[in-house]
């Protein structure tokens, strides 16, 4: 027992430098992708992250990013580079041709991570580009042009009765184009429905109506019964956290004075929701930890079932919100936040009440 227990401290010891030298290269030198690889890969492969009571390796990561500052995206991309780089390494070692170790490449991360794209598309494609990449022989806006040549065409969104008329046909016609995959629609459905049981902010601790808005309110009586109290919630709210050239989407923003005590009502609070529907979808994600900079506190809203599943994958500040049907649980409290870009949020905000 004894045994084990220095065994543990010893792991944390050597976990907890990795996570210092990790932030050193963020800080000193963030273009060192190689280091910041090989550094998540001993936490990985030593399974060095449960000594830290993480239930898995991706929510140290995400613990990670919040931590180190971080965009999780770009932790992951890393690595991705890094496990590219070695499988092409083996690959060429078995075919009796040497490579260059890992820590003596010059080759851009974003380089490896285009061409593994293009080799989920086109295989072919990628074994043609995948020496030249590793030879400096092709640029990355290469790259870039090659994959947008190949990559599929963005969906076509259709209105709701398109949707339903669709599904309707689905079993009836032969033309693939007008084909619907059915557990797409349901879970669209589904994440409507949590945001219409979100929005009326009940999970908050308090139930808003069309008074408690930023519409003001009926009469002076009532402005008085509610200490103006007030709420406003947006869907799709854009945010652009700089990991792309499109802006990210916040599934569900609230902003609200509903939770503040009675002498903060001229404070408010910034929710923001990311809702998931299926199991791959909470362990897919990488990037709703990016709204953590735009936000006071974070919640995953999920359907009842999942509630497993977000424990095991969620960063430590993340909330939980259990929906079932039309109630909504915080099961889990969210964590406050201290946002670097909270004023672009009120900003923005505002500009979309004006």
């Amino acid at each position: 027992m004894k045994e084990q227990q220095i065994t543990i401290t010893r792991e944390l010891e050597e976990l907890q430098a990795i996570e210092q030298e990790i932030k050193n290269v963020v800080d000193v030198d963030k273009k060192n992708w190689v280091r910041f690889y090989l550094l998540i890969k001993k936490v990985k492969e030593k399974d060095l992250w449960r000594v830290a009571d993480k239930k898995s390796f991706t929510q140290w990561v995400k613990d990670l990013s919040i931590k180190t500052k971080t965009h999780e995206s770009i932790i992951w991309n890393r690595f991705r580079a890094g496990e590219i780089y070695n499988s092409y390494a083996k690959r060429k070692k078995e075919e009796g041709i040497e490579v260059k170790n890992i820590e003596d490449t010059n080759i851009s991360a974003d380089s490896l991570v285009i061409l593994d794209k293009i080799n989920k598309h086109a295989p072919e494609l990628a074994d043609d580009l995948i020496d030249k990449v590793m030879n400096n022989e092709i640029k990355r806006k290469d790259l870039v042009t090659a994959y947008n040549a190949i990559r599929p065409q963005e969906a076509d969104f259709r209105t709701k009765e398109q949707i339903q008329r669709a599904v309707s046909n689905s079993d009836e016609t032969n033309n693939t184009k007008d084909k619907i995959d059915l557990d797409e629609v349901q879970d669209k459905i589904t994440a409507a429905n949590i945001i219409t049981t979100l929005s009326q902010l009940q999970w908050l601790g308090k139930t808003a109506t069309a008074t408690t808005g930023f519409k003001g309110y009926r009469n002076r009586s009532e402005a008085d019964t509610r200490i103006n109290e007030k709420s406003k919630v947006f869907t799709e709210f854009r945010v652009f956290t700089g990991t792309s050239r499109k802006s990210r989407r916040i599934d569900l923003l609230t902003i609200e004075n509903l939770t503040k005590d009675q002498f903060q009502k001229h404070e408010v609070n910034i929710h923001g929701v990311e809702i998931k529907v299926s199991k791959s979808d909470l362990i897919n994600d990488k990037k709703y930890s990016e709204y953590a900079e735009f936000v006071d506190f974070i919640w995953l809203a999920i359907p009842l079932e999942l509630v497993d599943y977000a424990r095991e994958t969620k960063f430590k500040q993340c909330g939980i919100i259990a929906v079932d049907k039309d109630n909504a649980v915080i099961v889990e409290q969210a964590e406050r936040l201290k946002p670097e870009m909270r004023m672009q949020t009120l900003t923005t905000a505002t500009l979309k009440m004006m």
